[in-house]
């Protein structure tokens, strides 16, 4: 039983002396350095808050009544016209004069009451220039630029009550919110529809949406035919390169129920809220967000959704890392040399071994150490028999890893969550898996917030599963590190696994809302079937695992296998010591089709992490490496092996080095549902 407390905050990750490393990892390690100084960015410690936030705002300007209005970004690649006709505000958005939205409409309405039709013939209009930019705790960015210009539109009203619309216009992508003054007392409304529509222009458009839970993804090449979708939803607009053009359907600081779509038969996409929402005073709904791109890469690149949300509500933010964590739900059940990996501390203290030894920063213990999950009398502050979490989190700081804790919602819910987070504080716990939050619906929403603010008092990390779709909310509570939202490696039943053409367009489509607990990095996929929690074949290549590791955003990446795996193939032991700080300065798309492959670089410091992902065809590429320094890089690669596929001969792969300059090209040959990792160092 669990008898102490481990006061100590758990100490930082430690990186692999390179005297451990092998021969054979030595050609992955070369160039990678024993410490934390010249390879990774500085931690900030205190957030995105105004002293550390650079701003030029210009004065506000009101330009009386008027039906309609233009408003440019400032560079003037997005414009976004407004105007009313016949009692109805409508939008449009184009790209460098390309229309991208056409016939949107707004709105929002009340259980007795459409406030902007009521009073929708003028408005007027008050403009405001913004330009800032801000460092997030976290992320692919180590700078964000947040520059706008933003039109309010007070509608005219014969009442006292004046609806707005609130737009802001970036470079890439517009967000509007709808404000009404609902009440100057205690009293309440309903909010019991969402009036937002999306009309595309009259071209080819395809359109790619995730489910619900974000772990099927949805195509269709007719808006009529789009249903139930979640968001983000992307559409290609175009049939041509020189054509094409993407907008993103999403929201933005969410404070209500989510929106859905479903396509109409006049081809416009129609909102609707997941459930009504009582509201008083002034409602201020989410923003509506329509990222723009004339490439995916653009897409990827888009900071608007984070912009639009809060910044960041934590003081002093030193103690949130990313970082990688070994797990045992995967490996529960494996067996190696006579040992099988369970529920127990010396399965767990394995793996906090293997962590430490790597690098890496944390070890998760996942669901059943408390018990049984589905009792809503389990305690989730008293662990099983078998289990001491005290005891583990000392043995786990001791070598500078720290422990995270599976916790269902059910116990959330039916327990004091600051006395279940200050216990786990008390242990030396570093960090939360909250698994089953279930629907999108306000008082999840709304819990969630709760749940962070109080996660933050006790310095907890978070990770939630299950969870409606991610919407920025990591810039105002940046430990919240990742969200499921995807389907992640080998949950459900294995005809609901995810194919290579999911995993090729999901940084396009799930990742653009925000990071994802995608949990790649299976490299015994011949054998997994024989664990507990891997019900059928995992549709990859080890290639692929690999380079999902980049592909994929997130604040946490959770290792599916075991220690004793890892040690045998010492080049993917060493590219997973090579990123585990997950600390980035940058990030690009080098290339990327969707229902073909993508191909994403990250930099720190002066090292570039490219990872490759093909769909079930393969491919074959010629990457440009312009985004190289002036000096020679030495290129180590890990690809997929002549024969490989993701149903066949999947862990088969070669190890290869050269050495490149910024204006070569670099060959890369994927296999069927296969992929590549490749490090650049400064030679």
């Amino acid at each position: 039983m669990d008898g102490g407390t481990n006061e100590r905050r758990w100490s930082r990750r430690r990186l692999l002396s390179a005297a451990t490393a092998t021969t054979a990892v030595a050609s992955f390690t070369a160039g990678c350095n024993t410490t934390d100084s010249s390879t990774k960015r500085q931690s900030v410690t205190r957030g995105d808050s105004s002293s550390r936030t650079r701003e030029t705002t210009k004065r506000s300007e009101t330009e009386g009544y008027v039906k309609s209005v233009q408003c440019d970004s400032p560079e003037k690649d997005v414009r976004v016209d407004v105007r009313v006709a016949d009692g109805t505000p409508t939008f449009a958005v184009s790209i460098q004069g390309k229309q991208t939205i056409d016939g949107g409409t707004l709105g929002v309405t009340f259980e007795t009451q459409q406030p902007f039709d009521d009073c929708a013939s003028a408005f007027e209009v008050t403009r405001r220039s913004v330009r800032r930019s801000w460092s997030p705790v976290r992320g692919a960015q180590s700078v964000v630029r947040d520059d706008f210009e933003e039109v309010s539109l007070a509608f005219s009203s014969p009442t006292s009550t004046t609806p707005k619309a609130r737009f802001r216009v970036f470079d890439d992508g517009v967000g509007v919110r709808y404000e009404v003054p609902v009440s100057t007392g205690p009293e309440r409304r309903t909010v019991v529809s969402d009036e937002t529509t999306v009309g595309f222009p009259d071209e080819e458009v395809r359109i790619w949406y995730p489910s619900p839970l974000g772990t099927r993804l949805e195509e269709s090449v007719r808006v009529p035919s789009v249903g139930g979708a979640a968001t983000p939803l992307t559409a290609r607009i175009g049939d041509t390169e020189t054509s094409q053009r993407f907008v993103t359907v999403h929201e933005a600081a969410l404070s209500h129920s989510e929106l859905r779509f479903e396509g109409a038969s006049d081809g416009r996409l129609r909102a609707s809220l997941g459930e009504p929402s009582e509201v008083s005073g002034i409602y201020t709904s989410p923003w509506r967000v329509f990222l723009t791109a004339n490439s995916l890469d653009g897409l990827l690149e888009n900071e608007v959704v984070r912009n639009l949300n809060e910044p960041c509500r934590i003081t002093d933010s030193s103690w949130i890392e990313p970082g990688i964590a070994t797990w045992d739900w995967r490996a529960r059940g494996a067996t190696v040399d006579g040992f099988t990996y369970g529920l127990d501390m010396p399965s767990l203290r394995r793996l906090v071994d293997h962590a430490a030894s790597n690098g890496f920063s944390y070890t998760l213990v996942d669901a059943g150490w408390y018990g049984d999950e589905s009792d809503p009398t389990a305690d989730p502050t008293v662990p099983v028999q078998s289990i001491d979490i005290s005891s583990l989190s000392t043995y786990a700081d001791k070598q500078g890893v720290g422990l995270l804790l599976y916790v269902n919602d059910l116990a959330l819910r039916e327990n004091d969550v600051e006395a279940i987070f200050e216990t786990y504080s008390r242990w030396g716990v570093a960090g939360v898996k909250h698994g089953f939050l279930g629907g999108s619906g306000n008082g999840n929403v709304r819990r969630l917030r709760g749940f962070l603010e109080v996660a933050a008092d006790h310095e907890l990390l978070y990770n939630v599963h299950e969870a409606f779709k991610p919407t920025g909310l990591r810039r105002t509570y940046p430990h919240l590190m990742t969200r499921e939202f995807v389907q992640s490696l080998a949950d459900g039943q294995p005809e609901t696994y995810a194919k290579p053409s999911y995993h090729v367009a999901l940084p396009f489509v799930n990742m653009l809302g925000g990071p994802l607990d995608a949990t790649p990095g299976l490299v015994d996929l011949s054998d997994a079937t024989e664990r507990d929690a891997i019900g059928g074949p995992v549709l990859s290549t080890v290639c692929a695992q690999l380079a999902r590791c980049l592909t994929i955003d997130t604040g946490l990446l959770h290792l599916p296998d075991i220690p004793e795996v890892y040690r045998s193939e010492p080049a993917i032991e060493a590219f997973l010591q090579r990123i585990s700080p997950l600390h980035w300065d940058e990030r690009r798309v080098l290339d990327a089709a969707f229902g073909s492959h993508v191909v994403v670089a990250r930099r720190c410091g002066q090292s570039w992490y490219v990872g490759g992902l093909a769909s079930d065809g393969g491919v074959t590429l010629e990457l440009a490496l312009g985004f190289l320094g002036d000096s020679q890089y030495t290129a180590r690669t890990l690809s997929d092996a002549v024969g490989s596929t993701y149903r066949s001969n999947r862990e088969s792969y070669v190890v290869s080095e050269s050495t490149v300059e910024a204006g070569d090209t670099f060959t890369v040959e994927m296999a069927p549902g296969g992929g590549f990792v490749t490090t650049f160092d400064p030679a």
